[in-house]
């Protein structure tokens, strides 16, 4: 049984010590051959370090780490050409004086490398044209690979001054290969995030975005058909350990992991890193979050007030999608370039997002409870799993009553325009957390359903009132019998009426009923 390449980002080292590779180098093969300068944007912990160490090794002529491969198959000349690697999360940035003289560093060691004289000057762009056009010069046409290219400018999003100091850097070094087209074979980017093309990348009008491009959108990340076929050893010891089947083993996957889609209509695929964590340490578990989450974007978690919530009416356009300017970060777009949401479906008014999946969700949850709530995770975990256990046993009173001290530590100064949806979303997140079925604004034939919670032995129908009691919000249940689409289910179904009330900005009243 191959060994699980977790942390391993070497294609060389991944090949030479007998880890499993799923092999892309048939899309890889593609991309190479069809075009020039590429950028491709992904999440952390997808896989992108390695696809840049993959080509490399390619464009290196080390054919013998290929053997078996499918690109052995295919009609590569394996010329070897001069690579230059830069990866953007290994270079000091604390500051901006820090980054500049450290990427000076990493660029003269690079003329040192090859054998080259760097020139007598510390500006970053000037060093990068003489390096370039000196390989070009010796060696032939130069292969420019960067990873993580964005990786100083998000390190620092939360100091905004010097994320756009360090934008202006970055957008001074990569503007320097408009110049250099004759010199370059190929130019492939990589990162998180998705700035507007001005904002990084000026004048590289050639650079194809490969982010929600079909021929990229099983690049990173497994298919099904891969977890299945490059793990079934592993999956198959995962399920003696268990005491499970290999098909529920998979089926667990695909809820706790699978549904990242980077072009609509096209295969989904698994979080590889969550997949190997899994694999190794043979129980499923929220692996992303320890390591997916940018420290910015914990901090947006604790500013959103209200907490967004996310519903599968979201749209957006693809232009929405890429982030404008530095000190105002639209908290959607950056979801979707960090990973918490994926594309779900497109029609005329755009791309229809959602959660990937189980694992997400539980940690879009996690973190905007935590910061509405100002409080730690491991008390927002203990909180879900009692509201779980109350609604297992249907004691609704002690459901409600663990809430109201929640509602009532949140800060009054929080301006909400509909706090009846509000709170039904904090309700929804909370669910979401510890993996309770919870459907919201559910549309019926005379009405919308406030809130739906499946069990396995219940349906709960929830009615929500504001500016209303909990009796009115009974009676809405029954009058408009939002009940009867679950009549022919077999479950008991339970009515519940909720007030919240104004003045008390809390939950004040509740009313249970239940139909045979």
């Amino acid at each position: 049984m191959k060994n699980l390449p977790i942390g391993i980002q070497t294609f060389a080292e991944l090949i030479l010590k007998n880890y499993v590779y799923v092999d892309k180098t048939e899309v890889i093969y593609n991309i190479i051959t069809q075009g020039k300068a590429y950028f491709l944007a992904r999440p952390r912990r997808f896989g992108k370090s390695l696809l840049i160490s993959t080509i490399q090794s390619i464009f290196e002529g080390k054919r013998e780490l290929f053997e078996g491969l499918a690109i052995s198959k295919l009609n590569y000349d394996w010329a070897v050409r001069p690579v230059l690697h830069f990866s953007f999360s290994s270079i000091p940035h604390k500051t901006i004086e820090e980054f500049e003289e450290s990427l000076t560093f990493v660029l003269r060691k690079k003329f040192a490398d090859h054998q080259i004289i760097a020139p007598e000057t510390k500006n970053s762009a000037l060093l990068l044209t003489s390096l370039v056009e000196s390989l070009s010069l010796k060696y032939g046409p130069v292969v420019i690979l960067i990873d993580e290219y964005d990786k100083p400018i998000i390190d620092h999003l939360n100091e905004p001054a010097l994320a756009e100091a360090t934008r202006i850097a970055l957008r001074n070094f990569y503007q320097v290969f408009k110049d250099l087209d004759q010199y370059l074979y190929f130019l492939f980017i990589t990162g998180v995030s998705k700035f507007t093309q001005t904002s990084i990348f000026s004048g590289l009008n050639n650079l194809n975005d490969l982010s929600t491009h079909a021929k990229a959108a099983t690049l990173c990340g497994y298919t099904k058909d891969e977890l299945t076929r490059y793990f079934q050893e592993h999956i198959a010891h995962m399920a003696h350990v268990r005491n499970s089947t290999i098909d529920q083993i998979i089926q667990e996957f695909e809820i706790w992991y699978n549904g990242y889609s980077f072009k609509w209509g096209m295969t989904k695929v698994f979080n590889p890193f969550s997949v190997l964590c899994a694999l190794d340490q043979q129980t499923y578990e929220n692996f992303w979050i320890k390591t997916g989450t940018p420290n910015f974007l914990v901090t947006m978690f604790k500013n959103q007030n209200p907490v967004p919530q996310i519903d599968k009416n979201l749209r957006v356009k693809s232009d929405d999608l890429v982030i404008v300017h530095l000190n105002q970060l639209p908290f959607v777009p950056v979801l979707v370039q960090t990973g918490y949401l994926t594309l779900t479906g497109e029609d005329q008014d755009g791309y229809m997002l959602d959660f990937p999946n189980q694992e997400v969700s539980r940690s879009y949850s996690l973190w905007s409870l935590a910061g509405t709530f100002n409080k730690e995770s491991t008390s927002i975990r203990t909180l879900g799993i009692t509201l779980r256990a109350a609604l297992k046993e249907l004691s609704f009173d002690s459901f409600f009553q663990q809430l109201i001290p929640m509602f009532a530590s949140i800060p009054i100064d929080i301006q909400v325009e509909d706090r009846e949806k509000y709170y039904q979303s904090i309700i929804y997140l909370l669910c979401l957390l510890v993996g309770i079925d919870m459907d919201v604004e559910l549309s019926t034939n005379i009405g919308i359903i406030d809130a739906v919670i499946k069990t396995d032995k219940q349906i709960i129908i929830f009615e929500f009132k504001l500016r209303g009691n909990a009796q009115e919000a009974m009676n809405q249940i029954k009058d408009k019998k939002y009940y009867q689409r679950f009549l022919n289910n077999g479950k008991n179904i339970v009515l519940v009426g909720v007030e919240f009330s104004m003045h008390e900005r809390n939950i004040t009243e509740w009313l249970v009923d239940s139909i045979s």
